[in-house]
């Protein structure tokens, strides 16, 4: 801040008396004081919750203190003495004038005046009475390539070579008037460097001097607590000469990731004193944040005003989640050990088939352990782990420890038991519904029968309903559905209904599998019952006439309580359509045994444009699987996991770009119905692949 008009006009002797350096004993500890209560503001403005890391801090204060050279005494003095800002302790001249005196100590910026610094001098002659005191102003470049509102040359990090000219005046009443040159320079990162200092006096007498100057600066690190409550306390050890301590407690807040706002707080030393810092912001670039500092300590040793703006920077590294955002103005940073939100759960398993253990957390980047009977699994390192194969070995107790940059949670336990395979999970049903059009538009549902050790056929009822779909309060049904069994490899049907009729064997293998009966033998659902090799096939639902409507096809196994391990099973379906959130694309399926079945679920959409060229695909789909207990799982983008691209390459399902918006779930589920839902996330729209596979 610029001095008040009145203190610059010459002042009445006693005035004087508090503007006399402080002794050597007192000032230099006042100025590191003062000093450290600047660090320790930027200990404090990273301050928060339970989250402690290190950054670096450059603090730079907007003034330049000037060091003399060796300098001849004035004429006739035996006694010079220099008052200007004391803030950093210095006293004693650079600069010796004949007629003047002595003009020394520290430059500081005019208020308003960009590039103008003032300072100030005074002479006593021998006889210990004031001869002449003054000030002087300097201009120097105000080049700020950060755009701190710093000029480079007072900033640590940004180069010192510069050169101004200003002005002298003397207070005492006609005392000579001067002009000035001053040259600085100073390399970046270096604290220190050299100037040259030229005056003349209003009676032609020239001066030069050279000596060292140095920024009023810190740099060093700085340890912050991050945490939910947005407050700090800080508390530094080692700054201060003799291992004085700083304490204070303010409270900040972030605007988006880019600004950080702290509230007005003190600061208080162990030895008693108080300092004050002003409420200010601090804005991001990159990794570092800069802002401004309005420091005071409260005491009026100096006609300059009492606060003092200081420049400073921390640079966070710290990116806890990896989200390219430095900790401290990152909201979605973990401040926490991690939080399970999903528990892994337990199952019962026929010997022979596969389980797989999952676990959902969240709390920046994560690292996972699992273990059975708390030992750890070698190279069971990821959210899921898989056990192929199951056999009463494999009995026990599962845990995982889900670990941050703060700490470690480890889940619930989840129990897994291993009977033999006399009735094993296994699909008995799964069915689409949606709103089928024309062409390209029809739904397609595939589905495979088979299984590792089987051969034969299977029976299954293949439903296509429409009509009756209306008794359940579905809206727009498709009037007249056509029924179509395709096997692969092949346009041509195998099978073909239009109008059930009130098939006698639809009627009871329905009621048998407990489908929804279809109450009326001339309602134009389709519906037929069939015995088909083990295989891949299609059945595609279209309205006569090419009319359109909401349908639901349906595949059962005509047979789901009788498990034969060589009889085919239902181990696949996908149904492929263009879709919207108001008329989504939902699977249902139905696991029958005694025992829990692993499944894999997708949702494919770009991979279908990206890989096979389909025109429309879903850009991004989100994959929603409904638990029987009112629960869901969801995910939106697969990750590129290991363990999910070497299950799907075991079941023979093509491969997904690691980096893709496809969205896929790897889950073991106990016996009951289900649903899977593909949704557009943001609403997006397009075509997409629903796909379920059993996992031997």
């Amino acid at each position: 801040m610029e001095p008040r008009r009145s203190e610059r006009l010459p002042l009445p002797l006693p005035t004087l008396a508090h503007q006399i350096p402080l002794p050597v004993n007192s000032s230099p500890a006042r100025s590191i004081l003062k000093l450290a209560s600047v660090l320790a503001w930027a200990l404090a403005a990273t301050a928060s919750q339970a989250q402690t890391h290190t950054a670096s801090v450059t603090l730079d204060c907007q003034s330049i203190d000037l060091y003399p050279s060796a300098a001849a005494p004035a004429a006739g003095s035996t006694n010079v003495v220099t008052y200007f800002s004391t803030f950093n302790g210095t006293y004693g001249g650079f600069l010796t004038d004949p007629n003047t005196g002595f003009v020394s100590g520290e430059l500081r910026p005019r208020s308003g005046s960009p590039g103008v610094y003032e300072g100030a001098y005074s002479f006593v002659g021998s006889s210990g009475t004031l001869i002449d005191y003054g000030s002087y102003t300097v201009t120097l470049p105000t080049t700020d390539a950060d755009g701190n509102g710093v000029p480079d040359v007072l900033q640590y990090n940004r180069t010192g070579t510069v050169s101004g000219t200003g002005t002298g005046q003397s207070a005492v009443p006609n005392g000579p008037a001067f002009t000035d040159t001053l040259q600085l320079t100073r390399a970046t990162n270096s604290e220190t460097g050299t100037y040259t200092f030229t005056t003349q006096n209003s009676a032609g007498v020239t001066n030069v001097a050279t000596g060292t100057f140095s920024l009023v600066t810190y740099q060093g690190t700085v340890t912050y607590t991050r945490g939910t409550t947005n407050s700090m306390t800080v508390s530094v050890t080692g700054v201060i000469t003799g291992g004085n301590t700083l304490t204070g407690t303010t409270t900040y807040t972030t605007s988006g990731t880019d600004q950080l706002s702290y509230a007005a707080f003190t600061l208080t030393s162990s030895s008693g004193d108080i300092f004050s810092a002003q409420a200010g912001t601090m804005v991001r670039n990159g990794s570092t944040y800069v802002g401004a500092l309005n420091l005071a300590d409260g005491w009026d040793e100096t006609y300059w005003p009492d606060y003092a703006t200081y420049s400073f920077q921390i640079t966070d590294p710290n990116d806890s989640n990896g989200n390219g955002i430095p900790d401290l103005t990152d909201s979605l940073a973990p401040t926490t050990a991690p939080v399970i939100t999903v528990q892994p759960q337990g199952h019962t398993m026929s010997a022979g088939d596969s389980v797989v253990f999952g676990v959902t957390a969240s709390g920046g980047t994560l690292s996972y352990q699992w273990a059975v009977g708390g030992v750890p699994i070698a190279g069971a390192t990821s959210s899921q782990l898989l056990i192929s194969n199951v056999q009463a070995s494999n009995a026990g107790t599962y845990t995982v420890a889900v670990t941050n940059a703060i700490g470690t949670t480890t889940s619930q336990t989840a129990t897994l038991a291993v009977i033999p395979a006399t009735n094993p999970g296994r699909l008995i049903n799964v069915s689409v519904r949606i709103v089928s059009g024309t062409g390209a538009n029809v739904l397609f549902v595939g589905f495979v029968t088979g299984g590792t050790g089987t051969a034969g056929s299977k029976q299954l009822l293949i439903r296509g309903v429409g009509p009756t779909l209306a008794n359940y309060g579905v809206p727009g049904v498709m009037a007249d559905p056509i029924l179509n069994i395709i096997p692969a490899g092949t346009t041509v049907p195998l099978l073909t209904n239009d109008n059930w009729s009130g098939d006698p064997t639809v009627t009871s293998v329905g009621a048998a599998v407990g489908a929804f009966p279809l109450p009326s033998a001339t309602s134009k659902d389709a519906a037929l019952v069939a015995t088909l090799p083990a295989g891949v096939y299609s059945a595609s639902v279209s309205g006569v006439n090419s009319t359109t409507g909401t349908v639901l096809a349906e595949i059962y196994d005509a047979n789901p309580s009788v498990f034969s391990p060589i009889t085919p099973r239902l181990i696949n379906l996908s149904a492929r359509a263009t879709m919207t959130n108001d008329n989504p694309l939902i699977a249902g399926f139905v696991i029958g045994g005694s025992t829990a079945k692993t499944l894999l679920i997708r949702a494919v959409g770009p991979t279908l444009a990206t890989t096979y060229g389909v025109t429309g695909a879903m850009s991004d789909p989100q994959i929603q699987l409904n638990l029987p207990q009112g629960t869901t799982l969801t995910n939106d983008n697969w990750g590129g996991s290991t363990l999910i691209s070497t299950t799907a390459a075991s079941l023979g399902a093509f491969s997904l770009d690691p980096a893709s918006k496809d969205a896929v779930l790897l889950v073991t589920l106990d016996p009951g119905v289900y649903s899977a839902e593909a949704l557009g996330v943001g609403g997006s729209s397009g075509v997409v692949l629903v796909e379920i596979y059993a996992v031997p």
